[in-house]
């Protein structure tokens, strides 16, 4: 199949960010650092990326525009994205990917293809319901088969519904990030959002560990999430309660948390929660670090065998077993095993170096790259399926007034009922494009137009509406702005 550069449009409305947010070392949520890099892939590849995001104005860096999404003030509920509206139900593009908001689909696009990124755990009530847009909606994607599995229990919809994506690591930014100093074997750290097992790992974990291996050094940060602040507050204060065994890091930027990464022993991680990827897991493996988690979610899909996952019984996960269910109380097996196993791998150099090496392996095979490759191979073989049937194609020209394309592709594939449907369309509606001769041709047009206008039977209105159009008043503005610039204009269709 030939490949095609694609003019791409994603929208990502979480946390604010811009192309320089990573930069400047400001903290980022892992679904947007998701649509950032993997944006980045896809222009690298020679793709054109408009990303709509929370951003203060459009820049340009790296191939990917960066525009802001437009939100007006609505009552009721909260904001609606008129400036990404305003766009995508006028510009065309290739592909549209709308990153955890299935409600941007509400309304016909002018998308070739559009995809439904998804990130969250779906809930029957919650903002994963796409019910309602399906009928806008090629592919649903989901970053792992977990997260696949967990939707059809849900939401329902066929296997052809979804596609099992994955989310990635930029390696040169990792390699690129300056270390904080040397391997600290008794520095281990959290970085997850604390409702996701730090208040496990300081009321129930902790307290053991330290008595284990007094010099152990616990370092916790987060990202800059308003809705976390009450619980992480809270349990700060816990945190502080253990004196110089807890540092709080505060909101670390991308830089400076690869940096802790790489003086970094162990990454705790004690959750209950059902994770659908866990991106953190692969950045730690990149900077030469390992996780200590649970066997649930996704976790025993994407990091099995590089990352130590441990079941409720207290065993350590392996291939073919079953996963624990997520969201209860951790077991008492569970919190023995996560202890025991953090002490040895402390102290246990040759395991550890093993271990390590296998996370830094696995997080060099998840590059973003291919991510990028493989939605446009998917972006491609959906626009072939849907050109596949000519009655189809030639519908699609004549309902977008492409009327030249429709009776060139007729002819070319000579179907006799695709080739009358186009006929039929240009004998009632624009019957000029039957003329053969050039200036005969010029001459239907303009009678054609004429009497579309009113003919004999016109007055001034038809000439003042004309001009007060609201798109022909603004290519008139901004020619005025320009006078002495614009030479020539090229009326492409603007009869309609």
């Amino acid at each position: 199949m030939k490949k095609y550069l694609l003019d791409i449009t994603i929208f990502s409305a979480g946390m604010p960010f811009s192309a320089d947010h990573i930069d400047k070392g400001k903290s980022l949520g892992g679904s947007e650092t998701a649509a950032l890099q993997c944006a980045h892939a896809l222009a690298k590849q020679g793709h054109r990326v408009m990303l709509f995001c929370n951003t203060e104005k459009e820049h340009e860096r790296g191939g990917v525009t960066y525009v802001p999404i437009g939100w007006v003030p609505t009552p009721g509920v909260g904001g609606f994205p008129k400036g990404f509206f305003d766009y995508a139900r006028s510009t065309p593009c290739d592909l549209m990917v709308i990153q955890r908001m299935p409600a941007m689909y509400q309304f016909e696009v002018k998308s070739k293809v559009n995809f439904l990124w998804q990130h969250d755990l779906a809930t029957r009530t919650g903002p994963s319901n796409f019910h309602n847009q399906a009928w806008n909606i090629d592919r649903i994607l989901t970053v792992s088969g977990f997260m696949k599995q967990q939707y059809q229990k849900v939401h329902g919809g066929p296997d052809r519904l979804y596609h099992v994506t994955r989310n990635g690591v930029d390696l040169d930014l990792i390699d690129n990030a300056k270390s904080k100093g040397e391997r600290d074997r008794f520095k281990v750290m959290f970085t997850a959002r604390p409702e996701r097992g730090l208040d496990i790992l300081l009321r129930d974990v902790w307290p053991r560990m330290v008595q284990a291996e007094p010099r152990l050094r616990l370092h916790f940060c987060r990202y800059d999430d308003p809705a976390t602040l009450p619980l992480y507050q809270e349990l700060e204060a816990l945190a502080k309660s253990y004196g110089e065994s807890c540092v709080n890091l505060g909101n670390l930027g991308k830089q400076d948390l690869y940096g802790h990464y790489k003086t970094a022993r162990l990454v705790l991680y004690p959750s209950v929660f059902e994770e659908v990827f866990c991106i953190s897991a692969h950045e730690q493996g990149a900077c030469g670090t390992m996780m200590i988690g649970p066997w649930k979610g996704a976790l025993p899909e994407t990091c099995a065998g590089t990352h130590l996952l441990i079941r409720d019984n207290g065993s350590i996960g392996r291939q073919g077993d079953a996963i624990d269910p997520g969201f209860g109380k951790p077991t008492k097996e569970f919190l023995d095993t996560f202890v025991s196993e953090t002490i040895d791998l402390i102290h246990n150099d040759e395991r550890w170096d093993k271990m390590t090496k296998a996370t830094r392996q696995r997080a060099e095979e998840l590059t973003w790259d291919a991510v990028a490759e493989d939605w446009v191979n998917l972006a491609h073989k959906i626009i072939a399926e849907k050109s596949s049937d000519p009655r189809n194609m030639v519908k699609h020209f004549l309902v977008h007034s492409d009327v030249v394309a429709a009776k060139k592709y007729a002819e070319k594939v000579n179907v006799p009922a695709v080739t009358q449907s186009a006929d039929k369309y240009i004998e009632r509606f624009v019957p000029f494009v039957n003329v053969a001769d050039g200036s005969e041709r010029k001459k239907a047009i303009a009678d054609f137009y004429e009497q579309r206008s009113g003919g004999q039977g016109a007055d001034y209105r038809t000439a003042f509406w004309a001009e007060t159009e609201p798109r022909c008043r603004l290519l008139l503005d901004w020619i005025a702005a320009r006078r002495g610039e614009i030479e020539t204009v090229l009326d492409f269709g603007g009869a309609h």
